[in-house]
């Protein structure tokens, strides 16, 4: 399984052989529905989620006396509470 925020792009056709595609799923780890149903998918494609990469994260390139509260919220919305919700969700 691949699971991507973006749509375009890298849906995963380029990391296996061709006769063992995974399967690509959008999700932004900021959004527990997204979370939930990347889960959900994986479970009922695969039988049971054996390794998690949980590896979602960004940085915003500003300097520290420009950064917003919201820039600052979704820095650690995704790298830090998207991270912790993702293995959790997988987990149960």
């Amino acid at each position: 399984m691949v699971a991507q925020r973006r749509r375009e792009g890298g849906q995963g056709d380029d990391v296996l052989p061709d006769d063992d595609l995974p399967l690509p799923v959008q999700l932004d780890v900021r959004k527990e529905s997204d979370i939930d149903n990347m889960v959900r998918t994986a479970i009922a494609e695969y039988g049971r989620i054996d390794i998690l990469v949980n590896n979602a994260g960004l940085n915003i390139r500003q300097p520290a006396t420009e950064f917003t509260w919201d820039n600052w919220d979704t820095v650690v919305e995704t790298n830090l509470k998207g991270a912790f919700f993702v293995a959790q969700a997988v987990g149960k």
